[in-house]
């Protein structure tokens, strides 16, 4: 958590601009378009995501898919918003709560940046669960 914390205080809070992705992570929003990480976060994901469809799990987006894989509690809530446009996460938990999945991808996201995309899934979410006490 500790390493969270500090990753985090390194990043400036940038000025609302249209968001790319729209969800309800703003951080990561903010995050991914001022740093042009839309393409990349695709990219990267991509072969997870085909993966992961393979087995029959479709995701909307590659950042549902990694918020999903880290809690995987949270799956079934993604599914129902899909499906019969159910409750989104920010109007199912407390600013508080949401704030800190924010921060979570976010954290992720910058790991996969840092390490240039060579890093796998697996481990990813290892490291990511590890550092961040999940």
């Amino acid at each position: 958590m500790a390493l969270l914390r500090q990753r985090l205080s390194q990043i400036e809070m940038y000025p609302t601009m249209a968001m790319v992705q729209e969800s309800c992570f703003s951080r990561v929003d903010k995050w991914l378009e001022a740093n042009g990480a839309e393409t990349f976060l695709n990219v990267v994901l991509g072969a997870s995501a085909k993966a992961r469809k393979l087995r029959g799990e479709e995701y909307r987006s590659p950042l549902d898919m990694l918020f999903c894989t880290l809690y995987p509690n949270r799956e079934q809530e993604c599914y129902n918003c899909y499906v019969s446009n159910g409750k989104k996460l920010d109007k199912l938990v407390s600013k508080t709560q949401l704030s800190t999945y924010d921060d979570v991808v976010l954290f992720a996201l910058m790991h996969m940046q840092d390490q240039k995309g060579n890093i796998s899934w697996k481990d990813l979410i290892r490291y990511v669960k590890r550092q961040c006490e999940l």
